[in-house]
Order: C-alpha cells, then sequence, then structure tokens
C-alpha cells in the first residue's frame, strides 16, 4: 500500500490474462477497453504505470475522482462483453457496482 504523508492511499487497478480463444473480436474489444484506459491515464497525467502485452495486462494508478471514473468507463465495456461472451470473458474479484443493461447489446 502507498502511503502518504505518512496515511495509507489507495491505488485503482485492472489486470487482464488470457485470450478469447476462438474469437479475434472479443480479445480486440477487451485489448482495447485496457489500451484506451492505460491512454487516457496518460494523457491526463496521472500516475499510472502500465504493462500491456499479448495475454496479459495491467494498469495500476493513483485513486482520483478522474481516474476512478475512467476506470468505472471501462469497467462498464467489460461487463458488457463478460455478458454478451460469458465464455470468452470473466470478470473477476472485486468491482463496482454497475448495470451495464439498457446500453445496447454487444451479441453478435
Amino acid at each position: 500500500m502507498r502511503r502518504e504523508n505518512g496515511l495509507p492511499t489507495t491505488d485503482l487497478s485492472l489486470h487482464m490474462v488470457g485470450h478469447a480463444t476462438g474469437s479475434p473480436a472479443v480479445c480486440a474489444g477487451a485489448s482495447a477497453l485496457a489500451c484506451t484506459l492505460a491512454g487516457w491515464l496518460d494523457r491526463h497525467g496521472a500516475e499510472a504505470d502500465s504493462r500491456l502485452e499479448a495475454g496479459t495486462g495491467a494498469v495500476r494508478c493513483r485513486d482520483t475522482a478522474e481516474a476512478r471514473t475512467a476506470f468505472e468507463v471501462v469497467a462498464v465495456g467489460l461487463a458488457m462483453l463478460a455478458e454478451a461472451h460469458p465464455d470468452k470473458v470473466q470478470i473477476l474479484g472485486k468491482q463496482q457496482a454497475f448495470s451495464p443493461r439498457g446500453c445496447g447489446s454487444l451479441a453478435s
């Protein structure tokens, strides 16, 4: 845990592992969301660490209101992919509560 002025601070993070085997479009969609998050954080000067490679990715940054909004947008996109393609995308770990319903369908 990071500390600032002796007090603990929190980080936001996204970790992705694997490929949506048999579905290049789903894999590309998930990758595009992770790359968009990393790019947004970089362009907005967030204290971020991003490692995106074939089959794995990690994005982490300091928890700020702006960064949280960017992470939430990406989380909605990933949830929509998981809902449309549950055999290809699984979301594990702590999540923010949101509902992707009503945003259209990604099912092909």
